[in-house]
């Protein structure tokens, strides 16, 4: 465009010109969204089911009440009442067969 300059963000425009740290706000809300039916998958006995994901998002699906602290010697974290609730809705939501 004649006269823009590089790197300037319209704002406005679309989600593309968004200012940097709201997209990053949208993206990780997406990936604990999709963590929490994850975990859903991996569900054993007594509401538990074994981690494997990134720390940053289990520490905020714990700060938001949904697990038990990540930080610990155990390799699974337990849902809760709530987090367990949220997890089959967003699994069945986002994995099933249409």
């Amino acid at each position: 465009m004649a006269g823009s300059s590089p790197g300037k963000v319209n704002k406005g425009r679309s989600a593309d010109h968004a200012p940097a740290e709201e997209r990053r706000h949208g993206h990780r809300r997406r990936a604990d969204r999709w963590g929490l039916a994850l975990l859903y998958l991996g569900l054993r006995d007594r509401g538990r089911a074994w981690i494997g994901f990134d720390w940053d998002a289990l520490d905020r699906l714990h700060a938001k009440g949904m697990i038990s602290n990540p930080a610990s010697k155990a390799k699974s974290v337990v849902f809760t009442e709530e987090g367990l609730k949220q997890a089959e809705r967003l699994f069945k939501e986002l994995f099933a067969a249409r």
